[in-house]
């Protein structure tokens, strides 16, 4: 199996510019046209052009390096057991532990199910909803003197403005139906 990095004649931690520079360099001393007829150069060539193919590109890169191989062999990784390390490790099982388990109605081998969560309910106090409804009446009373300054001033600020006014309106109904129920216990 042929090692891309060896080809290129850079070491693994080559960044994407020296990868670049090396290919050319022996792209540039290999290829058919300055080498005619010479049937170890155009071998060479092919060589160093399927290496760059693969570590030219990020994703095929990282592929390679992790062992992976193109369902056309086009490209593998000497390191064949780097993908079986790959896949020891914990976060890749946990990731992929409902792949492993296809059945009815999953998609691409991904068992998906929805649990319903039980209902957090925060028990407010009466002065939790004394403290929401001054709160909301004094944004609904602000939003309504920044009226025209949100229509003239802000692109889109009829819009802002209606959400901060209606967000201010429902919090105060909220509030009083809470006050309510607190006080008819």
């Amino acid at each position: 199996m042929t090692d891309y990095y060896e080809v290129l004649g850079v070491p693994k931690t080559a960044t994407a510019d020296e990868i670049k520079k090396a290919y050319r360099t022996l792209a540039f001393k290999y290829h058919p046209d300055r080498n005619a007829g010479d049937a170890v150069a155009e071998e060479k060539f092919k060589q160093i052009s399927a290496a760059y193919d693969v570590l030219g590109d990020e994703s095929k890169r990282r592929d390679y390096d992790l062992g992976y191989s193109n369902p056309y062999g086009a490209y593998s990784s000497q390191n064949a057991g780097s993908y079986q390390q790959y896949q020891e490790d914990p976060f890749y099982q946990w990731f992929n532990q409902s792949a492993n388990n296809s059945t009815n109605g999953s998609y691409n081998g991904w068992n998906y199910t929805y649990q319903r969560r039980p209902r957090q309910s925060r028990r407010y106090t009466r002065g939790d909803w004394w403290k929401m409804l001054f709160a909301k009446a004094a944004q609904t009373f602000v939003t309504l003197i920044f009226f025209r300054y949100a229509i003239y001033l802000i692109p889109f600020g009829f819009f802002i403005w209606l959400g901060v006014m209606s967000n201010g309106i429902t919090g105060i109904f909220t509030a009083v139906r809470g006050l309510v129920r607190s006080y008819s216990k």
